[in-house]
C-alpha cells in the first residue's frame, strides 16, 4: 500500500480534495493517522500527486495535530473556498507502516 498520494476527503458520498491553502504538517500528522499511520513526514502543496477532479470539499484547514480526523480540524466550511483550483491540491506522505494492514496479516 502506498504511504503518499493527493489528500481526498469522502463526503455526501463524494470524494473530494482538500486545498492547500495553510496545509502543514500537522494537518498531515491528521490525515495519516486517519489512515492507521504514525504520522506524516512530509507535506505537499501544488498538486504535487496530480490534480483531482470534482469537489473541493475544504480550505484552509488549521490542524493543531491532536485531532482524530481533518473534519475534525478548523476550516472555512464544507465546499467552502476562495479562488481554490485543483492545482492547490494537498498532499501527504505518511511516517511507518499502515497500523490497519498488521491488523489484516495477523488477525
Amino acid at each position: 500500500m502506498k504511504s503518499e498520494g493527493r489528500v481526498e476527503i469522502k463526503h455526501l458520498r463524494t470524494w473530494g480534495t482538500v486545498c492547500d491553502n495553510n496545509w502543514d504538517l500537522n494537518d498531515g500528522h491528521v490525515a495519516c493517522r486517519t489512515l492507521g499511520y504514525s504520522g506524516a513526514v512530509q507535506v505537499s502543496k501544488n498538486a504535487t500527486y496530480g490534480r483531482g477532479r470534482g469537489k473541493i470539499w475544504l480550505d484552509n484547514v488549521r490542524c493543531t495535530g491532536n485531532e482524530t480526523k481533518l473534519t475534525s480540524c478548523p476550516h472555512n466550511g464544507w465546499r467552502s473556498h476562495h479562488h481554490c483550483t485543483h492545482s492547490q491540491d494537498a498532499g501527504v506522505k505518511c511516517a511507518g507502516v499502515q497500523k490497519y494492514l498488521l491488523l489484516l496479516f495477523f488477525n
